[in-house]
């Protein structure tokens, strides 16, 4: 198993000037000692982490995003987002589509333009689950299509692979902290995988899972992740399935799990663990979509803020936020549009057509409510971490 790194690598410039001293008139004073200066406390090491739920891409988002010269453009979908997914060291998101190129459909076999890739990057994703339901839609060649997409785009892709070499627990360190990311999905909507080639896709196997968070913690990791496509579909709260699977996982070692698939908001909580402070959400929802049922607008982009108090010391959660999203479609030029916007306020503080205070007043309070049921998370204040402003992440 080939063991994937994404890192940042610093350089620091020290430039040092000497000032000119009279040394007639101008007494030269002595530099206090090591032992007079009081000892300097080691800066704690943090990272946040955003995770959003089914990036998915019907037929009527295909053509809105479809520009006069044939080409695509999905960049105006993330655009009021955008700030708040770059608010994070790392963000991820569940890519429920393919990008295998040619022809373009929606569901039932999604197959979506690369530059839809392209738009997630830039709106300030860094990785794509793409274990889930609706990977093998383009079959074996889609997957790999899909991969080399996301990776030539920028982006980072989980839980399917083109070669065994590719497949396995992804790694990211940020700001001294290594992270491991893991996605597998419950099954594909009955597309076969091939036999010789189940590298494609990870499915959800209680000891494959346990052996990849043993990889992780061999290999250095502080903060395991493991991101699961499960649950039943419309279904706002989780089964006894989901619940058990999710325990085991955290007994086996992961810190988190992050669930995706039934297209509406699960709840979420901490859990106290003997081996420290653990989180669970069990659906992201929908980050976008054109689906109908009840609840399929409601979203929300959740934050992990990570911190290390000491040098050698354990990565801990310190805390976690949301902030509830909304898919908002509207009609322009007589064509659907769509975007995803920030339930930041109470009240609407951007304008769209068709945008009514009451559906975004609604749509706040059911997330807020509906999320909060099991533990007092609150809604995120948009407020970098003091280890580094935004602004200054690549």
């Amino acid at each position: 198993m080939k063991r994937k790194w994404i890192g940042t690598i610093l350089i620091c410039v020290f430039v040092t000037a000497c000032s000119g001293v009279d040394t007639i008139n101008s007494l030269q004073a002595e530099a206090p000692s090591a032992a007079d200066q009081p000892e300097s406390k080691p800066k704690p090491q943090q990272v946040r982490v955003a995770a959003v739920g089914d990036i998915m891409m019907h037929n009527t988002q295909i053509t809105a995003g479809k520009q006069p010269d044939g080409g695509y453009h999905f960049t105006p979908f993330f655009q009021e987002v955008a700030p708040f997914l770059k608010d994070a060291d790392v963000t991820i998101g569940n890519l429920e589509t393919t990008l295998p190129g040619e022809p373009y459909t929606g569901y039932p076999l999604f197959r979506s333009p690369g530059a839809l890739a392209d738009a997630l990057r830039e709106a300030g994703f860094h990785l794509m689950t793409t274990a889930n339901n609706h990977t093998m839609d383009a079959g074996p060649q889609g997957v790999r299509d899909t991969y080399h997409q996301l990776k030539k785009s920028g982006l980072q892709p989980v839980g399917s692979a083109p070669s065994p070499e590719e497949q396995g627990p992804v790694f990211i360190e940020k700001n001294g902290i290594t992270l491991s990311f893991a996605a597998y999905t419950y099954g594909t909507n009955g597309l076969p995988v091939p036999a010789d080639q189940p590298y494609l896709v990870n499915v959800i196997d209680l000891e494959q899972i346990r052996k990849d968070i043993k990889y992780s913690r061999e290999q250095g990791a502080d903060w395991i992740t493991v991101l699961l496509h499960f649950g039943q579909e419309y279904q706002r709260e989780p089964n006894q399935e989901q619940r058990a699977l999710v325990q085991q996982i955290l007994d086996h070692g992961a810190d988190a799990v992050l669930g995706s698939h039934p297209h509406v908001l699960q709840p979420m909580k901490r859990i106290d663990h003997p081996e420290g402070a653990k989180f669970v959400v069990y659906s992201l929802g929908n980050f976008i979509s054109d689906q109908l049922a009840p609840h399929t607008n409601d979203g929300m982009i959740l934050y992990l803020d990570l911190i290390r108090d000491k040098p050698d010391g354990p990565v801990r959660l310190e805390g976690a936020s949301f902030i509830p999203t909304m898919v908002h479609k509207y009609p322009s030029k007589g064509e659907r549009r769509f975007v995803v916007l920030p339930l930041t306020e109470e009240k609407p503080d951007m304008k769209y057509p068709a945008l009514q205070t009451e559906a975004w007043q609604s749509s706040r309070e059911r997330t807020t409510r509906h999320m909060t049921q099991w533990d007092t998370i609150p809604v995120h204040s948009p407020k970098p971490l003091e280890s580094e402003h935004p602004s200054k992440r690549k």
